[in-house]
Protein backbone atom coordinates (compact mmCIF):
# COMPACT_ATOMS: atom_id res chain seq x y z
CA UNK A 1 0.00 0.00 0.00
CA UNK A 2 1.17 3.79 -0.52
CA UNK A 3 -0.45 6.50 0.70
CA UNK A 4 -0.10 9.82 -1.57
CA UNK A 5 1.02 13.06 -0.75
CA UNK A 6 0.92 16.54 -2.01
CA UNK A 7 3.95 17.44 -4.03
CA UNK A 8 4.57 20.23 -6.68
CA UNK A 9 4.59 20.23 -10.55
CA UNK A 10 8.00 20.88 -12.07
CA UNK A 11 6.90 22.51 -15.92
CA UNK A 12 9.70 21.43 -18.54
CA UNK A 13 8.63 22.12 -22.24
CA UNK A 14 5.14 22.68 -20.91
CA UNK A 15 4.52 19.48 -19.23
CA UNK A 16 4.16 19.14 -15.65
CA UNK A 17 4.97 15.77 -13.57
CA UNK A 18 3.84 15.41 -9.59
CA UNK A 19 6.11 14.45 -7.49
CA UNK A 20 6.27 13.47 -3.35
CA UNK A 21 5.50 9.60 -2.26
CA UNK A 22 4.06 8.28 0.75
CA UNK A 23 5.03 5.34 2.98
CA UNK A 24 5.27 1.65 1.53
CA UNK A 25 5.39 -1.40 3.87
CA UNK A 26 6.76 -4.91 3.38
CA UNK A 27 9.30 -3.72 1.91
CA UNK A 28 12.93 -5.52 3.91
CA UNK A 29 16.15 -3.61 3.33
CA UNK A 30 19.21 -5.68 4.22
CA UNK A 31 23.23 -4.88 4.85
CA UNK A 32 25.86 -5.21 2.43
CA UNK A 33 27.25 -7.95 4.34
CA UNK A 34 23.60 -9.94 5.16
CA UNK A 35 24.06 -13.45 2.92
CA UNK A 36 21.25 -14.74 0.68
CA UNK A 37 19.13 -17.22 1.70
CA UNK A 38 19.62 -19.87 -1.26
CA UNK A 39 22.36 -18.45 -3.21
CA UNK A 40 25.74 -18.83 -2.80
CA UNK A 41 29.40 -17.81 -4.58
CA UNK A 42 30.75 -20.78 -6.44
CA UNK A 43 29.49 -23.02 -2.96
CA UNK A 44 28.14 -21.38 -0.12
CA UNK A 45 27.36 -18.78 0.72
CA UNK A 46 27.99 -17.57 4.96
CA UNK A 47 25.91 -15.47 6.95
CA UNK A 48 28.69 -12.42 7.26
CA UNK A 49 25.91 -9.96 9.29
CA UNK A 50 22.79 -8.91 10.70
CA UNK A 51 20.46 -7.20 8.62
CA UNK A 52 20.92 -3.24 8.94
CA UNK A 53 17.19 -2.16 8.83
CA UNK A 54 13.94 -3.50 7.50
CA UNK A 55 10.73 -1.50 7.37
CA UNK A 56 9.47 1.05 5.08
CA UNK A 57 11.62 3.31 2.63
CA UNK A 58 12.41 7.34 3.33
CA UNK A 59 11.23 9.65 0.58
CA UNK A 60 13.98 12.29 -0.30
CA UNK A 61 11.08 14.79 -1.69
CA UNK A 62 13.11 15.97 -5.13
CA UNK A 63 10.52 16.80 -7.82
CA UNK A 64 11.07 15.04 -11.28
CA UNK A 65 11.35 16.73 -14.70
CA UNK A 66 10.26 15.86 -17.68
CA UNK A 67 12.96 15.92 -20.39
CA UNK A 68 11.20 13.88 -23.39
CA UNK A 69 6.89 14.14 -23.35
CA UNK A 70 5.09 11.15 -23.87
CA UNK A 71 4.29 12.78 -27.55
CA UNK A 72 7.38 11.72 -28.65
CA UNK A 73 6.94 8.57 -28.48
CA UNK A 74 7.41 5.41 -26.31
CA UNK A 75 10.62 5.15 -24.77
CA UNK A 76 12.96 1.79 -25.06
CA UNK A 77 16.53 1.57 -23.25
CA UNK A 78 18.33 4.24 -21.71
CA UNK A 79 21.54 5.94 -21.93
CA UNK A 80 23.56 8.72 -20.52
CA UNK A 81 26.64 11.08 -21.62
CA UNK A 82 27.89 14.35 -20.52
CA UNK A 83 25.36 16.22 -22.33
CA UNK A 84 22.29 13.86 -23.70
CA UNK A 85 20.34 11.42 -22.51
CA UNK A 86 19.77 8.68 -25.36
CA UNK A 87 16.81 6.03 -26.13
CA UNK A 88 15.05 4.25 -28.53
CA UNK A 89 11.38 4.82 -30.24
CA UNK A 90 9.82 1.67 -29.71
CA UNK A 91 6.36 3.21 -30.88
CA UNK A 92 6.90 1.97 -34.29
CA UNK A 93 9.06 4.50 -35.98
CA UNK A 94 12.50 2.89 -34.85
CA UNK A 95 13.86 5.96 -34.34
CA UNK A 96 17.27 6.40 -31.98
CA UNK A 97 16.65 9.82 -29.83
CA UNK A 98 18.70 12.34 -27.71
CA UNK A 99 17.76 14.98 -25.87
CA UNK A 100 19.50 17.29 -23.75
CA UNK A 101 20.40 16.67 -19.87
CA UNK A 102 18.84 20.23 -19.08
CA UNK A 103 15.91 19.84 -21.57
CA UNK A 104 14.92 21.07 -24.85
CA UNK A 105 13.85 19.33 -28.03
CA UNK A 106 14.70 15.81 -28.80
CA UNK A 107 16.98 15.43 -31.51
CA UNK A 108 16.33 11.80 -33.79
CA UNK A 109 19.82 10.45 -34.67
CA UNK A 110 19.20 7.47 -36.85
CA UNK A 111 16.05 5.26 -38.03
CA UNK A 112 15.73 1.28 -37.85
CA UNK A 113 13.44 -1.33 -36.84
CA UNK A 114 11.72 -0.42 -33.92
CA UNK A 115 9.31 -3.88 -32.98
CA UNK A 116 13.06 -5.59 -32.38
CA UNK A 117 15.20 -2.52 -30.59
CA UNK A 118 16.41 -3.87 -27.33
CA UNK A 119 19.93 -2.65 -26.16
CA UNK A 120 21.46 1.00 -25.99
CA UNK A 121 24.48 2.13 -25.13
CA UNK A 122 27.04 5.49 -25.88
CA UNK A 123 30.45 6.05 -25.76
CA UNK A 124 32.47 9.25 -26.91
CA UNK A 125 32.17 8.91 -30.39
CA UNK A 126 28.61 7.06 -31.26
CA UNK A 127 25.65 5.09 -30.01
CA UNK A 128 25.09 1.40 -30.50
CA UNK A 129 21.99 -0.56 -30.50
CA UNK A 130 21.17 -4.24 -31.13
CA UNK A 131 18.27 -5.41 -32.67
CA UNK A 132 16.87 -8.84 -31.59
CA UNK A 133 14.55 -10.38 -34.31
CA UNK A 134 16.83 -8.64 -37.05
CA UNK A 135 19.84 -9.74 -35.00
CA UNK A 136 21.87 -6.75 -35.64
CA UNK A 137 24.25 -5.12 -33.50
CA UNK A 138 24.32 -0.83 -34.73
CA UNK A 139 26.08 2.10 -34.25
CA UNK A 140 25.39 5.63 -35.40
CA UNK A 141 27.43 9.18 -34.19
CA UNK A 142 26.45 10.77 -31.57
CA UNK A 143 25.46 13.39 -33.94
CA UNK A 144 23.25 11.57 -36.07
CA UNK A 145 23.46 9.91 -39.31
CA UNK A 146 23.09 7.03 -41.59
CA UNK A 147 22.96 3.82 -39.01
CA UNK A 148 25.97 1.26 -39.15
CA UNK A 149 25.38 -2.15 -38.82
CA UNK A 150 28.40 -3.73 -37.08
CA UNK A 151 27.09 -6.97 -37.29
CA UNK A 152 24.06 -9.42 -38.57
CA UNK A 153 22.54 -11.88 -38.78
CA UNK A 154 23.08 -12.42 -34.91
CA UNK A 155 21.35 -15.41 -32.68
CA UNK A 156 18.51 -12.92 -30.85
CA UNK A 157 21.19 -10.36 -30.03
CA UNK A 158 19.81 -8.42 -27.08
CA UNK A 159 21.74 -6.49 -24.52
CA UNK A 160 24.87 -4.35 -25.23
CA UNK A 161 27.45 -2.75 -23.73
CA UNK A 162 30.46 -0.59 -24.84
CA UNK A 163 34.12 -0.04 -23.52
CA UNK A 164 35.50 2.59 -26.44
CA UNK A 165 37.25 -0.27 -27.85
CA UNK A 166 34.94 -2.84 -28.43
CA UNK A 167 31.05 -3.28 -28.62
CA UNK A 168 29.56 -6.59 -26.13
CA UNK A 169 26.26 -8.30 -26.22
CA UNK A 170 24.36 -11.42 -25.39
CA UNK A 171 22.75 -13.76 -27.60
CA UNK A 172 20.20 -15.41 -25.93
CA UNK A 173 18.83 -17.79 -28.74
CA UNK A 174 19.76 -20.74 -30.85
CA UNK A 175 23.84 -20.68 -29.89
CA UNK A 176 23.76 -18.55 -26.65
CA UNK A 177 27.03 -16.86 -26.22
CA UNK A 178 28.67 -13.43 -24.59
CA UNK A 179 30.09 -11.74 -28.15
CA UNK A 180 32.11 -8.91 -29.15
CA UNK A 181 33.40 -6.51 -32.13
CA UNK A 182 35.48 -3.55 -32.21
CA UNK A 183 33.56 -0.41 -32.58
CA UNK A 184 35.47 0.47 -35.30
CA UNK A 185 33.92 -2.77 -37.43
CA UNK A 186 35.36 -6.12 -37.88
CA UNK A 187 34.62 -10.26 -37.40
CA UNK A 188 32.36 -10.67 -34.22
CA UNK A 189 34.06 -12.65 -31.40
CA UNK A 190 32.90 -15.36 -28.77
CA UNK A 191 33.37 -14.10 -25.30
CA UNK A 192 32.00 -16.45 -23.61
CA UNK A 193 29.49 -19.74 -24.81
CA UNK A 194 27.66 -22.26 -23.06
CA UNK A 195 25.63 -20.09 -20.48
CA UNK A 196 21.92 -18.26 -21.53
CA UNK A 197 22.97 -14.87 -21.03
CA UNK A 198 20.43 -11.90 -20.03
CA UNK A 199 21.90 -8.37 -19.12
CA UNK A 200 25.75 -7.63 -19.77
CA UNK A 201 28.27 -4.85 -18.53
CA UNK A 202 31.90 -4.07 -18.46
CA UNK A 203 33.92 -2.64 -15.60
CA UNK A 204 38.22 -2.98 -16.06
CA UNK A 205 39.33 -5.85 -17.93
CA UNK A 206 36.19 -7.98 -17.35
CA UNK A 207 32.57 -8.54 -18.91
CA UNK A 208 29.75 -9.48 -16.74
CA UNK A 209 26.03 -10.92 -17.33
CA UNK A 210 23.46 -12.40 -15.39
CA UNK A 211 22.43 -15.93 -16.98
CA UNK A 212 18.88 -16.98 -17.04
CA UNK A 213 19.30 -20.30 -17.47
CA UNK A 214 21.64 -21.44 -14.94
CA UNK A 215 20.76 -18.81 -12.14
CA UNK A 216 23.31 -15.77 -11.02
CA UNK A 217 25.78 -13.58 -12.00
CA UNK A 218 29.34 -14.69 -14.54
CA UNK A 219 32.80 -12.88 -15.42
CA UNK A 220 35.28 -12.84 -17.92
CA UNK A 221 37.98 -11.35 -19.50
CA UNK A 222 37.10 -9.61 -22.30
CA UNK A 223 39.51 -11.19 -24.49
CA UNK A 224 37.86 -14.22 -23.56
CA UNK A 225 39.24 -17.55 -21.53
CA UNK A 226 37.94 -19.09 -17.87
CA UNK A 227 34.26 -18.36 -17.14
CA UNK A 228 34.07 -16.94 -13.20
CA UNK A 229 31.35 -17.56 -11.54
CA UNK A 230 30.57 -14.80 -9.29
CA UNK A 231 27.28 -16.17 -7.61
CA UNK A 232 24.31 -18.61 -8.02
CA UNK A 233 20.90 -19.04 -7.92
CA UNK A 234 17.65 -20.75 -8.61
CA UNK A 235 17.08 -18.22 -11.36
CA UNK A 236 15.13 -15.30 -12.40
CA UNK A 237 18.26 -12.78 -13.03
CA UNK A 238 17.57 -9.72 -15.11
CA UNK A 239 19.22 -6.53 -14.94
CA UNK A 240 22.40 -6.45 -13.99
CA UNK A 241 24.94 -3.21 -13.24
CA UNK A 242 28.47 -2.86 -12.35
CA UNK A 243 31.05 -0.49 -10.00
CA UNK A 244 34.84 -1.01 -9.38
CA UNK A 245 33.96 -2.81 -6.21
CA UNK A 246 30.95 -5.06 -6.93
CA UNK A 247 28.01 -6.09 -9.37
CA UNK A 248 24.59 -5.86 -8.58
CA UNK A 249 22.11 -7.25 -10.59
CA UNK A 250 17.93 -7.93 -9.55
CA UNK A 251 16.43 -11.41 -8.96
CA UNK A 252 12.91 -11.04 -10.45
CA UNK A 253 10.32 -13.29 -9.04
CA UNK A 254 6.77 -14.49 -10.37
CA UNK A 255 5.38 -14.29 -7.14
CA UNK A 256 4.28 -10.78 -6.19
CA UNK A 257 6.86 -8.40 -3.98
CA UNK A 258 9.27 -11.14 -3.65
CA UNK A 259 12.00 -10.18 -5.83
CA UNK A 260 15.19 -8.61 -4.82
CA UNK A 261 18.21 -6.87 -5.36
CA UNK A 262 21.53 -8.37 -5.04
CA UNK A 263 25.26 -7.76 -4.87
CA UNK A 264 28.38 -9.64 -4.94
CA UNK A 265 32.30 -8.31 -4.74
CA UNK A 266 33.71 -8.44 -8.17
CA UNK A 267 36.86 -10.14 -6.33
CA UNK A 268 34.68 -12.98 -5.13
CA UNK A 269 32.92 -13.61 -2.03
CA UNK A 270 30.00 -14.10 -0.30
CA UNK A 271 26.79 -12.52 -2.34
CA UNK A 272 24.17 -10.51 -0.51
CA UNK A 273 20.88 -8.86 -0.03
CA UNK A 274 20.36 -5.24 -0.55
CA UNK A 275 16.45 -5.04 -0.59
CA UNK A 276 13.79 -7.68 -1.44
CA UNK A 277 9.98 -7.72 -0.90
CA UNK A 278 10.40 -5.77 -4.61
CA UNK A 279 7.33 -5.83 -7.05
CA UNK A 280 8.75 -5.48 -10.11
CA UNK A 281 11.98 -4.34 -10.66
CA UNK A 282 13.12 -3.60 -14.03
CA UNK A 283 16.33 -1.65 -14.71
CA UNK A 284 19.51 -0.71 -12.63
CA UNK A 285 22.48 2.00 -12.67
CA UNK A 286 25.23 2.26 -10.08
CA UNK A 287 27.59 4.94 -9.52
CA UNK A 288 30.18 3.42 -6.94
CA UNK A 289 28.07 5.02 -3.85
CA UNK A 290 24.71 4.01 -4.47
CA UNK A 291 22.62 1.42 -6.63
CA UNK A 292 18.87 2.63 -8.35
CA UNK A 293 16.65 0.88 -10.01
CA UNK A 294 12.90 1.43 -11.12
CA UNK A 295 9.63 -0.87 -10.28
CA UNK A 296 7.50 -1.12 -13.03
CA UNK A 297 4.37 -2.21 -11.19
CA UNK A 298 4.85 -0.16 -8.07
CA UNK A 299 6.11 2.79 -10.13
CA UNK A 300 8.87 4.27 -8.09
CA UNK A 301 12.31 5.07 -8.47
CA UNK A 302 14.64 3.63 -5.65
CA UNK A 303 17.89 3.79 -4.40
CA UNK A 304 19.84 1.87 -1.53
CA UNK A 305 23.48 2.51 -0.77
CA UNK A 306 25.86 0.23 -2.15
CA UNK A 307 27.10 -0.80 1.06
CA UNK A 308 24.02 -1.78 2.13
CA UNK A 309 21.23 0.30 4.48
CA UNK A 310 17.23 2.35 3.76
CA UNK A 311 16.10 2.14 1.17
CA UNK A 312 15.27 5.47 -0.48
CA UNK A 313 11.95 6.14 -2.36
CA UNK A 314 12.82 9.15 -5.03
CA UNK A 315 10.13 9.43 -6.67
CA UNK A 316 6.61 7.48 -6.73
CA UNK A 317 3.85 7.72 -9.36
CA UNK A 318 6.24 7.34 -12.32
CA UNK A 319 3.82 5.33 -14.88
CA UNK A 320 5.15 1.79 -15.16
CA UNK A 321 9.14 3.15 -14.95
CA UNK A 322 11.63 0.60 -16.67
CA UNK A 323 15.21 1.83 -17.58
CA UNK A 324 17.04 4.08 -15.26
CA UNK A 325 20.77 5.92 -15.27
CA UNK A 326 22.96 7.65 -13.61
CA UNK A 327 25.82 10.87 -13.87
CA UNK A 328 27.16 12.93 -11.01
CA UNK A 329 24.30 14.50 -10.02
CA UNK A 330 21.31 13.12 -11.49
CA UNK A 331 18.96 10.27 -12.06
CA UNK A 332 17.40 9.33 -15.27
CA UNK A 333 14.49 7.07 -16.43
CA UNK A 334 11.98 5.98 -19.09
CA UNK A 335 8.02 5.76 -17.84
CA UNK A 336 5.56 3.64 -19.88
CA UNK A 337 2.49 5.81 -18.50
CA UNK A 338 1.77 9.48 -17.80
CA UNK A 339 2.93 12.70 -19.17
CA UNK A 340 6.65 11.67 -19.79
CA UNK A 341 8.34 9.00 -21.67
CA UNK A 342 12.02 9.89 -20.45
CA UNK A 343 12.63 11.89 -16.90
CA UNK A 344 15.26 13.25 -14.61
CA UNK A 345 15.67 13.71 -10.91
CA UNK A 346 18.15 16.08 -9.31
CA UNK A 347 19.81 15.83 -7.16
CA UNK A 348 20.25 11.92 -7.13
Amino acid sequence: MRASTAAALVFVAGVGVSAGCGARTGLEVFGHLGSVPGIDAGAEASDSGPDVESGNPSSKGATPVVLAPASTGVAWALAVDGTSVYWIDDSGSGLVKKVPKGGGVAVTLASGPASSAESIAVDAVNVYWTTTNFGSVLKVPLAGGAPITLASGLPYAQSLAVDGTNVYWTAAAYSPSVMSIPVGGGVPATVAQGFEPYDIAVAGTEVYWTDVAMGGVFGVSKAGGAVTTLATSAGGESAIAVDGASAYWIAQSPDPAKSSLLAVPLGGGAPSTLAAGLDEPWGIAADGTSVYWADLMDGTILKVASGGGPVVTLACGQGKPAYVAVDDTSVYWTANEGPGAVMRLTPK
